[in-house]
């Protein structure tokens, strides 16, 4: 969301159009698409992960740039809330005086396991490291580039637990630090899974 409005002196706002401002209130008004619009049994998240505006501390900025991510598993979810976003981001700016321009990138679609093909990872996943160990967990609104393929195929996408008593942090945390010795596993799982699918014949 690239927020514009009219720079000046910061000594001086009357005679600014503050997009810093502008871009809070529509930070705000985005929270309401969950709290307020959607249904609050279907998965939708919003969230504004990049504010960035001017270089010097006693200026109001010509502009401000807003980026974050939408994400939802059902289409007409994202649909609508696609639609109420530009429109919170185009009417708070208006009603300051300021524009507002949402530019909107479609990514992946939902990653949607085949249950088949989930079941025989699961299996797999039990004969390496034990059934108290494999888990089918809840759907997260996590993107994955791999709901590609499965839109063409059926497949399984499987998660690998790597976290460790040294670190703790979640995935994409500044302190995050992947478990290395977790790689035997994972390649042991992934060798099971080939030999069950594709046996070597004796000879």
């Amino acid at each position: 969301i690239s927020v514009k409005g009219q720079g000046g002196h910061g000594a001086m706002p009357h005679l600014c159009v503050d997009p810093l401002l502008v871009g809070c209130q529509i930070v705000s008004g985005l929270q309401s698409i969950v709290s307020r619009i959607a249904d609050p049994v279907d998965p939708l998240v919003v969230s504004v992960t990049q504010f960035n505006a001017g270089s010097a501390f006693n200026v109001t900025p010509q502009q401000a740039e807003l980026r974050g991510t939408l994400r939802a598993f059902d289409p007409q979810t994202r649909a609508m809330a696609k639609q109420r976003l530009r429109q919170i981001a185009e009417t708070t700016a208006a009603a300051h005086g300021a524009t507002a321009e949402v530019g909107l990138l479609e990514a992946f679609p939902p990653t949607i396991n085949d249950a088949a093909k989930a079941a025989l990872a699961a299996g797999v996943a039990t004969s390496v490291v034990g059934a108290a160990n494999v888990i089918s967990p809840k759907p997260t609104v996590a993107s994955e580039d791999f709901s590609y393929m499965l839109a063409e195929r059926p497949g399984c996408y499987l998660w690998l637990g790597n976290r460790s008593v040294a670190c703790s942090s979640n995935l994409h945390d500044c302190t995050y630090d992947f478990n290395d010795d977790i790689l035997p596993i994972g390649a042991s799982i992934f060798a099971e899974l080939v030999e069950q699918l594709q046996p070597l014949e004796e000879s």
